[in-house]
């Protein structure tokens, strides 16, 4: 589950109140101001506080007109009703566990008396209106708060709003939009997903539940950008530049205090090949055990023998030691003397999940093991299998098209400039081809997009 808060705008979105708000609107500036205005002249207001709306007609004495508006507004409350649809996707969401909320430009005082005769105000756990707070829509004050109240992060929100102001304080507050196309006048307002109807959101919310997405990281820095870009899960690493080695414990701890996802956990004692010494596998055992009592929710380890073939003794202790934690196959598989043997042989070691290239160096080119493997998954039971190596969000599209892989792992990597100012070059700390002024960092933006293909793709 992405998004732990689905928070939704009222007018335009929950109900349809269109109609009602610009005919009272209209009354009460033909009795303040004598001119008759037209609903195209007043749909600015749709979206915005009352106050706000009439402030921008240049209106005098605005607290006692907006009285004036809202006693005509009751007037039209029979022309006000609720959008098919939206009480079921409300079971729905609740039922799923998760926490809904709203965020409006209604005053307190409307909320209490005029929404809840829709009988629907009991599935929000938290209501921000205009009174909470200090700035309005389109500012991000009002969902903010909303943040603040529930204490949720900015990666765990999805808001859902028909207007070009809901999509605009959505994009202050850093957090993802969808916008209620049945509520709305255009469908160009800027939105991460369009909803022609309140079902899409669950058909979206459901396909997502089906994937995972994992992201690869070896710092901070990547594991908090990787949370906010939608992944599901961490792999951590040290040294992904070499293919990734065993972190150290210092980097693990921090990662849990700055980031809420799972964290699987790469054991590879070095560089190169997955037969080790017996000091290598003592060292992996060990760090298994460490790591278990630290919480990671998993191992990501595999050993070979010098014939290719899963190393089953040091497999066995290893997963032992594991104890209740889940564990990955790591690439070890792709370098395997017989890769259906293998994928039988994790099985028979509980192993949940292979992450594989399907033998190549990129999973494109390693698609047809890659279903070959799926398919034995469908008819005989075992670990599911992750792509891995090359893979990006157009990667990931082509795949949901092709295979029935529902697991992505990807790094996500860009260079970042070093900060150093004073730098002496051509002196190489171990790989002449990287310079030591160009930093790997998981890019938010690529995390978000594959996050994306994965919850549109077939939709």
């Amino acid at each position: 589950m992405k998004y732990k808060h689905i928070v939704f705008d009222i007018d335009g979105t929950l109900i349809d109140s269109e109609n009602a708000i610009l005919r009272s609107l209209q009354e009460v500036l033909l009795r303040v101001t004598g001119k008759q205005y037209t609903f195209d002249e007043l749909s600015f207001a749709l979206g915005i506080t009352g106050e706000d709306a009439l402030e921008r007609l240049h209106i005098e004495n605005v607290p006692d007109v907006m009285r004036m508006w809202l006693e005509i507004l009751r007037r039209h409350d029979g022309m006000i009703s609720i959008y098919e649809g939206i009480e079921t996707l409300l079971q729905y969401l609740a039922g799923k566990g998760y926490r809904l909320g709203i965020v409006s430009s209604k005053t307190r005082d409307m909320y209490d008396n005029d929404f809840a005769r829709f009988g629907v105000s009991h599935y929000f756990d938290i209501s921000v209106c205009s009174d909470d707070t200090e700035g309005h829509k389109p500012t991000a004050d009002p969902l903010l708060k909303y943040m603040e109240w529930a204490g949720a992060k900015r990666h765990e929100v999805l808001y859902v709003g028909d207007s070009v102001h809901d999509s605009q304080c959505a994009e202050n507050a850093g957090v993802d939009f969808a916008l209620a196309v049945w509520g709305s006048h255009t469908e160009t307002t800027r939105a991460d997903y369009l909803l022609k109807q309140p079902s899409e959101l669950t058909a979206i919310l459901d396909r997502r539940e089906q994937y995972m997405l994992e992201c690869c990281v070896d710092s901070v820095e990547s594991a908090i950008a990787a949370q906010a870009g939608g992944a599901d899960r961490l792999e951590l690493c040290a040294a992904l530049i070499i293919g990734g080695t065993s972190p150290g414990m210092a980097l693990f701890e921090k990662i849990r205090e700055n980031c809420s996802l799972p964290v699987r956990v790469l054991l590879r004692p070095r560089f190169g090949d997955f037969l080790y010494t017996e000091y290598e596998f003592e060292i992996l055992k060990r760090e298994v055990a460490i790591f278990r009592e630290a919480g990671a929710e998993g191992v990501v380890i595999g050993c070979l023998s010098e014939d290719g073939n899963l190393h089953m003794d040091q497999m066995r202790a290893l997963i032992a030691e594991a104890g209740t934690m889940k564990v990955t196959l790591h690439r070890a598989f792709d370098v395997c003397a017989d890769p259906i043997r293998a994928y039988r042989q994790a099985r028979e070691l509980g192993i949940d999940t292979i992450l594989t290239s399907g033998q190549q160096s990129c999973c494109e080119d390693g698609i047809h093991l890659l279903e070959q493997l799926c398919e034995i998954r469908k008819e005989e039971g075992g670990p599911r299998i992750m792509a891995g190596a090359g893979v990006t969000p157009d990667v990931i599209r082509r795949f949901l098209s092709q295979t029935e892989i529902t697991c992505y792992h990807l790094s996500a990597k860009m260079n970042v400039d070093s900060g150093m100012k004073y730098r002496r070059e051509g002196v190489p700390m171990g790989l002449p081809a990287m310079s030591e002024y160009s930093i790997l960092r998981t890019d938010k933006r690529i995390v978000s997009e594959a996050n994306r293909a994965l919850m549109l793709e077939g939709i």
